[in-house]
């Protein structure tokens, strides 16, 4: 642990600020040379720094502008208008009463691991102009996003459903774990979208496709935490989309495709420590010829956090944040 993430702030709540402030902003203007994990962990939006391990039973901190909501699952019956003893539906109310069990038991683990709770400390630093909502729901897709008519940001259970069955029972061929996978990817999605919703509300300007953008945000974030959770993030998301690549691959659409993203994430990973992510490149999912690029890739997203999103940080409550524990668990699945 380094002396940044040591120290200790006794001057006023003002002083403080500026000071946590200017040293953040210093420490991202020095990393640019640096090739080690970061000791800063800036969740989405946040400068927040590894807490030390008594904070383990540290509360939440709580934005007054972030609301959770899990949704329960649309009821067989009252969502579908089914009849139950007509032998006509007899068969489409079965499959509704077992889509039902499963997302609400979707629903159940995810707020039993405070699945939401925990990623509204990623933003709760955020100074938000308006409510934003971190919710869970059934969406009838396979799908994660951010509505900006309400401000929130919405994983499907459909999603987690989606993402529990294409996971490896136990460990892929490459060494990636079940665990690693389902965090990774639900951790990555939620960060996508986060990074929607910080475009949307912070009127941050976007040159290119916003879906990019968002992924660059993603990463960046994932990889803030220190190697031992950076890996294991990174490692699951990349293993998503290098299987989703195999069936997706829509060069219409506003999104890149699976194998680019799949790149993003790790050659941003990649041009932060090589040491650390140097296996991608060794077993080909990261090509020779886009890593010797991807330090500057790393860089330029660096620059970007540091002139549009750190000065929409409320240092008070990043300082809060920084003195929790940061799990790193699934939030069980159907295995």
């Amino acid at each position: 642990m380094s002396k940044l993430d040591q120290h200790t702030f006794r001057s006023s709540p003002r002083k403080r600020g500026h000071r946590l402030r200017a040293r953040l902003d210093s420490r991202l203007r020095g990393n640019e040379r640096r090739t080690g994990a970061l000791s800063v962990a800036i969740l989405l939006a946040a400068a927040l720094l590894a807490p030390p391990a008594q904070s383990e039973t540290a509360p939440l901190v709580r934005n007054e502008r972030i609301v959770i909501e899990y949704l329960e699952p649309r009821h067989p019956i009252f969502a579908y208008y089914t009849d139950p003893d007509d032998p006509a539906q007899a068969k489409d109310h079965e499959t509704n009463i077992k889509t039902y069990q499963r997302y609400s038991a979707i629903m159940e683990r995810l707020k039993a691991r405070l699945v939401l709770e925990e990623f509204s400390q990623f933003l709760a630093p955020l100074k938000l102009p308006i409510t934003l909502r971190l919710r869970t729901m059934q969406c009838g897709a396979v799908n994660a996003f951010y509505d900006p008519a309400d401000s929130s940001i919405i994983l499907c259970y459909e999603y987690v459903a989606d993402i529990e069955d294409r996971a490896p029972r136990d460990t892929s061929p490459e060494g990636i774990t079940r665990n690693e996978v389902i965090v990774g990817q639900i951790v990555g999605t939620l960060l996508h979208e986060a990074g929607h919703a910080v475009s949307n509300l912070l009127r941050l300007p976007v040159l290119g496709r916003e879906e990019d953008t968002a992924d660059q945000i993603a990463a960046f974030i994932m990889l803030q935490f220190g190697r031992d959770i950076a890996r294991p993030l990174i490692r699951g998301e990349a293993y998503g989309w290098n299987q989703r690549q195999r069936t997706q691959s829509r060069f219409w659409g506003p999104h890149s495709t699976a194998l680019q993203r799949q790149h993003t994430y790790l050659c941003l990973a990649y041009g932060m420590d090589p040491a650390t992510f140097e296996d991608f490149v060794r077993i080909g999912w990261l090509p020779k010829q886009r890593a010797a690029h991807c330090a500057d890739d790393y860089k330029r997203v660096l620059h970007a956090f540091r002139e549009t999103i750190l000065p929409h940080i409320d240092m008070a409550l990043a300082k809060k944040v920084m003195e929790r524990r940061w799990p790193l668990q699934a939030p069980g699945d159907s295995k």
